[in-house]
């Protein structure tokens, strides 16, 4: 595995919040809200975190009983990091 830098040169190869969809049309993450399986709603522009990673999976997929436990031990390494997970 590649080890990975928070380098300010790494770091910019990756989209902000604002993502381009189009030349005319942008997508502001700031304006996508989510309501969890506990019904909690989370505006992603009110999260105070530098990383976001949202885990879609529906209880049925097989590929998300896999990945779940890989998310899960990510958690456990970086959770004091700046990383929130929904």
């Amino acid at each position: 595995m590649t080890q990975r830098s928070n380098s300010p040169e790494y770091l910019s190869k990756f989209p902000t919040r604002k993502m381009m969809m189009d030349k005319n049309i942008t997508l502001s993450l700031d304006d996508v809200s989510m309501i969890d399986s506990l019904d909690v709603n989370y505006q992603l522009g009110d999260i105070d975190k530098r990383y976001v990673v949202l885990y879609f999976w529906f209880e049925g997929c097989i590929h998300c009983k896999h990945v779940g436990p890989v998310i899960e031990k990510f958690y456990k390494l970086n959770k004091r990091q700046d990383i929130t997970y929904l």
